[in-house]
């Protein structure tokens, strides 16, 4: 089962909203836990293998929240690089999902 480009989006999006609130959640989730702690887990586990400057777009985007203009300004890079390394972090972990897949079906 290959996990699209739009999942991952979906995913990342939770993940931003996580990392956020994460003071609060993180509270909560000690009384409460949540599902949200795997995806964490699971993005966590992928992003450690990956080039630097993806590694680096992630935590700018995703853990740190800042929007593409915000990270181009950040790294010195043209809104639109930031944009297209935006759309390789996603087939990064992409590829990721489809190693996965393979090696639970072997």
């Amino acid at each position: 089962m290959t996990t699209t480009l739009e999942k991952i989006r979906k995913d990342l999006k939770t993940l931003r909203f996580y990392y956020s609130n994460q003071a609060e959640c993180d509270r909560l989730f000690r009384f409460i836990p949540h599902d949200v702690t795997n995806l964490v887990k699971t993005y966590s586990d992928m992003i450690r293998t990956a080039p630097l400057d993806l590694y680096l777009l992630y935590c700018e985007l995703y853990v740190n929240g800042s929007t593409q203009k915000a990270a181009a300004e950040q790294f010195d890079f043209s809104t639109e690089y930031v944009r297209k390394r935006n759309k390789a972090l996603l087939e990064y972990f992409q590829s990721k999902f489809e190693e996965e897949n393979r090696r639970n079906v072997v």
